[in-house]
């Protein structure tokens, strides 16, 4: 007999992904390193060097996906140049 696998809900899949993320304002780190598809030690970077500024609440920081997509744009603008 077979049993089915149920498949994990949530971030798994890349076409869910897009959609748990819209609805989404604020994004803890572990979501952020998700969305931005980076790890958490770059994450730490990327907050040091002060390109993306974390919202604290109590001992956990949350990110505006808003500014999250500014970053992205702006490093796809940097390599668009950087390459011509």
């Amino acid at each position: 007999m077979k049993t089915e696998v149920e498949k994990p809900s949530g971030l798994c899949h890349e076409k869910d992904s897009h959609t748990i993320f819209d609805n989404l304002k604020w994004l803890n780190s572990k979501d952020t390193v998700e969305y931005l598809r980076i790890t958490a030690g770059a994450l730490r970077n990327i907050v040091d060097r002060g390109q993306i500024v974390p919202y604290r609440r109590g001992r956990r920081l949350y990110f505006k996906r808003s500014e999250l997509d500014k970053l992205l744009e702006g490093s796809r603008k940097y390599r668009r140049f950087k390459w011509q």
